[in-house]
């Protein structure tokens, strides 16, 4: 092959011309009988099918009728007809089932039709409705099938056999023919070509002398114009070209100077990107240094490359420089063997990660770490380092927190309504008639310490009722007034001391001069049991539940359990025992709503969720400590007020009579009674309704005499506002006073929208009853 090259390298250009030029015909005679005879071969093939879908089409009609009439020899005669033709190799005709109906083939058919090799289960899958063409024997036989149709229902099959070596033969006759008359065109034309390229290659020759004599430094030759064809122009350029090029000489020391002087100004560029890029990239280091989220650069070798500021700040690392020479694989840079371990997998790993994480700096401080790794990859795909990303999300936790338990006690909210209407109204019935007894006991001292006793527990249960919606609204509702620690935790320690057991012990360290606070009483009586109740549990076999009081001043933020104090003067309660502690597993549920560790049926779990809900209602703080076996101890921060206590004034208990008409409308019989019993003692005609609907036919009679209306909200068959509307369509200046033992606060809402003035919330007291009847008889109407 290289000798073969070289000989023809070695060949007069006219000679080479001549053969490349051979060459190229050849291919493109080669190319053009190759496609001529594909696009002829499957135009022949595109005859053959039409031909062979013609005839079946007409076999398939002919056969029709006698096959509808089952006249098999007129079908036998129709099927003969088509074999007469010299390339049909056999017409079939078959029933439905593929039985053979009419089968003629040529004498000398050398392929006879075989009903077994038609691909039956393709022609029956087209519902028998689809023609099919198959070309078998090696492409020497063309068989078409064609369903025998009748008001578009299947008959049966029209079978056509085509010989294609009869085509075959035509086909190669072309081809030869072809071929032979491009081969004689070939040969003519290279003839032709030679005699041509010689003529061309006599002014090629003489340039190739001038090339030769301008490389040796003569630029004064010139090159014979022979003629003014293409190589005439060639030879007249070729001489332009000769004498410029002296000019392109004395240009080329003006470039190089030039050059050189772009050269340095390109210099002066690349310096000034330079230092453009250097400040772009201390802006980006200052702003990772400033985002408040760690960033830490590590390869695959666990060598710590980069980190920002933030990331020092959020694992409390004063020595930098330590960080810089730690190998994350060997070293715990972060004090936390945990941590280290899970970035060591994910180094190891190479894999993108993301987890939260709870890293405790110190003794009393806990984050949460939401931490991200992402790997970066080369050009190649290989991971070259891992950046981690460490974000601070302790505060979200918090607010979560705050949201799912504020969700918790709204749904508390839809139980203690019902719960405190119930309760309420049997309270409604006894206050007022431990008053009304007072009235006629005055003149027996002991009976009325007794009823003394009863007055207050209900009103302390009233108010625990309505502190128990207050928590479970989350509102700040209950009386505030200016309170002494001291002074409760000793009433509340001698009441509790008698119902404990002898082998707890109480002990008070209560600070002197201890600042006040302002709160609920009730709402500080009940933390104390509530606090008191769950000491007691924690401590079966006995012990110490220990109350202390101190004022605290903070002047800086400090972490507690569940939050992070204010700066601001506090008065601080602690509530320590000696029992058996909370387990770590649990700690951070004990304030839940419905949270308990006991066994069911011992605790609802609402005493620490309701002692949460007050602390907070006041804007105050609450801590635990605790360690298994050795006891609990619960701090809780009131924001201390600089007021004096203010002392209460009994007012007396008595009945101011009245005149008029009232209708009472309650559910209640015996709160009916009640308040009946107090209303006619004040000298009032009284009616009585069940509810609404009866107050409407009731009002219906006595609408002229009628003076005040007591409707309580929540009654069955009709409640109190729909009564309300019928009654003042009826007569709209009629007064009406709403009662009810617990109402919504979007209920009263709509109330006052309806310019309701007067609502009494059950239980109520007699002075209540009667201040409210003399505004309401005496106000314009």
């Amino acid at each position: 092959m290289i000798n073969l090259r070289y000989k023809l390298k070695m060949q007069p250009l006219y000679a080479r011309i001549t053969i490349f030029v051979g060459m190229i015909l050849s291919i493109i005679f080669m190319i053009f009988v190759y496609f001529s005879q594909t696009v002829y071969l499957h135009y022949v093939h595109q005859q053959i099918e039409l031909r062979a879908t013609t005839l079946v089409d007409n076999l398939a009609q002919n056969v029709l009728t006698p096959l509808l009439n089952y006249d098999f020899v007129t079908l036998q005669q129709n099927s003969a007809s088509f074999v007469q033709q010299r390339d049909v190799l056999y017409a079939v005709i078959l029933s439905e089932k593929g039985e053979v109906l009419a089968q003629v083939n040529q004498p000398d058919a050398q392929v006879p039709f075989s009903a077994e090799s038609l691909p039956w289960e393709e022609l029956r899958s087209t519902n028998r409705k689809q023609r099919f063409i198959y070309y078998k024997e090696n492409g020497q036989l063309l068989e078409v099938v064609q369903p025998i149709l009748a008001n578009n229902n299947p008959w049966g099959w029209a079978i056509i056999g085509l010989d294609l070596n009869y085509f075959t033969q035509l086909v190669n006759k072309v081809r030869w023919f072809t071929f032979s008359i491009g081969l004689i065109s070939i040969i003519l034309a290279i003839f032709i070509i030679q005699k041509i390229s010689q003529r061309i290659v006599a002014p090629i020759d003489d340039l190739i002398k001038g090339t030769e004599e301008i490389s040796d430094g003569n630029f004064n030759y010139q090159i014979r114009i022979r003629d003014e064809g293409e190589l005439g122009q060639l030879a007249r350029k070729f001489n332009e070209m000769v004498l410029k090029l002296n000019y392109y000489y004395r240009q080329k020391e003006i470039l190089n100077k030039k050059l050189h002087e772009y050269s340095e100004q390109l210099e002066e560029r690349v310096r000034e990107r330079t230092q453009e890029l250097q400040q772009i990239r201390n802006e980006v280091v200052q702003i990772f240094h400033q985002i408040p989220i760690g960033l830490l650069v590590c390869n695959r070798n666990g060598n710590i490359r980069w980190y920002n500021e933030e990331l020092l700040k959020i694992f409390n690392i004063s020595d930098p420089s330590s960080l810089k020479v730690q190998n994350l694989l060997e070293d715990d840079p972060f004090s936390n063997a945990e941590l280290t371990g899970k970035l060591r997998d994910i180094i190891v790993g190479g894999e993108k990660v993301e987890f939260q994480f709870s890293y405790r700096a110190n003794s009393r401080e806990r984050k949460i770490l939401q931490i991200n790794s992402q790997p970066f990859r080369e050009e190649n795909g290989e991971i070259s380092s891992i950046i981690f990303t460490i974000r601070n999300v302790t505060m979200e936790k918090e607010l979560i927190e705050k949201i799912n338990r504020t969700k918790r006690l709204e749904s508390m909210g839809i139980l203690a309504g019902g719960i405190a209407h119930d309760f309420n109204n049997l309270l409604a019935i006894i206050l007022p008639n431990a008053q009304m007894l007072k009235l006629h006991l005055q003149n027996d001292p002991k009976l009325l310490t007794y009823l003394e006793t009863i007055e207050r527990a209900t009103e302390q249960a009233a108010q625990l009722a309505s502190q128990i919606l207050s928590f479970a609204r989350g509102s700040k509702h209950g009386t505030k007034t200016i309170l002494n620690l001291n002074q409760i935790i000793d009433d509340f320690s001698s009441m509790f001391n008698r119902i404990v057991s002898k082998k707890v012990q109480i002990k008070k360290e209560l600070s002197d001069n201890l600042w006040n606070i302002e709160a609920d009483k009730t709402q500080i009586e009940q933390i104390l049991m509530n606090m008191s109740m769950n000491a007691l549990d924690a401590m079966p076999n006995g012990g110490q539940l220990i109350f202390r009081t101190s004022n605290i001043q903070i002047k800086e933020k400090q972490m507690l359990f569940s939050s992070e104090i204010k700066p601001g003067t506090y008065v601080k309660l602690e509530i320590a025992d000696t029992g058996t502690g909370i387990p770590p597993q649990i700690i951070d549920k004990i304030f839940d709503p419905f949270f308990s560790s006991k066994k069911e049926g011992k605790g609802t779990g609402l005493g620490l969720s309701m002692v949460y809900g007050i602390i907070k209602s006041y804007n105050g703080y609450i801590d635990v400590r605790s360690e298994p076996n050795q006891g609990s101890q619960f701090s809780i921060y009131f924001p201390a007020v600089f007021k004096p206590i203010e002392e209460e004034q009994e007012t007396p208990l008595n009945v101011q009579l009245g005149s008029g008409k009232i209708m009472v409308v309650d559910d209640e019989k015996m709160l009916q009674i009640t308040l009946y019993n107090m209303l006619e003692s004040m000298n009032y005609e009284v009616l009585i309704a069940n509810n609404g609907r009866e107050a409407i036919e009731l009002f219906q009679q006595h609408a002229e005499d009628l003076d005040v209306i007591i409707m309580d909200l929540q009654m069955p068959e009709m409640d109190g506002l729909e009564a309300a509307l019928h009654i003042w369509k009826l007569k709209p200046d009629v007064k009406i006073i709403f009662s009810s033992g617990y109402a919504d606060p979007a209920r009263l809402e709509e109330l006052r929208k309806m310019g309701v003035k007067e609502f009494l919330k059950k239980p109520y007291k007699i002075k209540d009853l009667t201040d409210i009847l003399e505004r309401t008889l005496t106000a314009k109407a």
